[in-house]
């Protein structure tokens, strides 16, 4: 570990927090002193509150789709909810996730039917999700190391109980998540 002494209070930062604070290149788990109200501590890494649990941000019981619904349907489904993805349950277990960029990219793009083109077609199946028991650290990394700016949250038998966003993570005033926007928002080269 790296300390750097700028003011006072021992803080916990990831790298592009600390670069931010003008405190140069530091490993992740760096621990820097300093009394900035704009630092804050990373829940987890020795900061003073309890690591919030995921199930405190969460939108619990989400709506959902099923594997034999049309991407018609799911779409307007999603237009009604006003949410950019749906998880993808059979049999009351977690089979895949369904966002409005698999319905543009995967299938309309490709010319596919949207009336007679399902679901299962186009779904991103065996998704990553998060345990209910997970921390918002958790839920951090995942989307940062994926890519993904939307986790489905399942309990021990799969069943899905909740869908945390980093949207869930930035409203609720969540430090980390400005650093796993910056990370998931990182464009990718073209695939062409």
């Amino acid at each position: 570990m790296i300390a750097e002494i700028v003011c006072g209070t021992l803080q916990y930062l990831r790298p592009s927090s600390a670069r931010r604070h003008g405190l140069g290149t530091m490993s992740p788990m760096a621990v820097t002193a300093c009394n900035c109200p704009s630092v804050q501590p990373l829940s987890g890494f020795g900061a003073r509150s309890p690591p919030v649990k995921i199930t405190d941000l969460m939108t619990p019981n989400p709506e959902t789709a099923e594997p034999s619904d049309t991407l018609q349907t799911a779409a307007r489904r999603m237009d009604e909810l006003n949410v950019g993805a749906l998880p993808v349950v059979q049999d009351n277990r977690l089979v895949g996730v369904l966002t409005d960029r698999d319905i543009v990219v995967r299938a309309m793009a490709a010319g596919q039917d949207p009336r007679s083109t399902t679901v299962a077609d186009v779904m991103t199946a065996e998704p990553r999700s998060l345990p209910i028991y997970a921390t918002v650290l958790d839920a951090v990394r995942m989307m940062e190391d994926q890519q993904l700016r939307r986790v489905p949250v399942v309990d021990p038998s799969g069943a899905v109980v909740g869908m945390v966003s980093l949207g869930d993570l930035a409203a609720a005033g969540t430090p980390e998540a400005g650093d796993a926007l910056e990370a998931i928002s990182t464009p990718a080269e073209p695939d062409r």
